[in-house]
């Protein structure tokens, strides 16, 4: 078919989505040629999922250290679990909650940036210049 350099290329919908909504870190917007918003997303991001392992960590050690103080385990249902640890497991669902609404955003907003870019693209016509094939 006919090639055309990189920016004029169109995009698939589809495949932004897929990228937004599966890999994240912004890579459907990337892929869909609006990369400021996909910076802002890569940050947004990797700030939710440090976040998030930061968070799960303490919990579990949170967890195991009341375990092994009180000598009864919270797994095995011989404890209640204390309001240090309903604190975190909430901060724990309200972060992988976020990181869910994130990918659901990025695979909307990527596949109406993707049809976009395409629309814009529409204006435009690439011409070889005489001597090229």
């Amino acid at each position: 078919g006919e090639e055309r350099p990189e920016p004029l290329v169109v995009r698939s919908p589809l495949v932004a989505a897929v990228l937004g909504a599966g890999v994240g870190f912004g890579a459907g917007h990337h892929y869909a040629g609006n990369h400021r918003r996909g910076f802002v997303l890569s940050g947004l991001d990797t700030a939710l999922g440090l976040s998030l392992a930061g968070v799960y960590i303490a919990y579990r050690r949170e967890t195991a250290n009341t375990d092994f103080s009180t000598g009864l385990r919270r797994r095995d249902d011989e404890r209640e679990r204390t309001s240090a640890e309903s604190n975190l497991l909430s901060a724990v669902v309200f972060l992988g909650s976020s990181v869910l609404l994130s990918r659901a955003y990025q695979g909307v907003f990527s596949y109406l940036d993707a049809r976009a870019t395409n629309r814009r693209l529409e204006r435009y016509s690439v011409v070889p210049l005489p001597g090229e094939s």
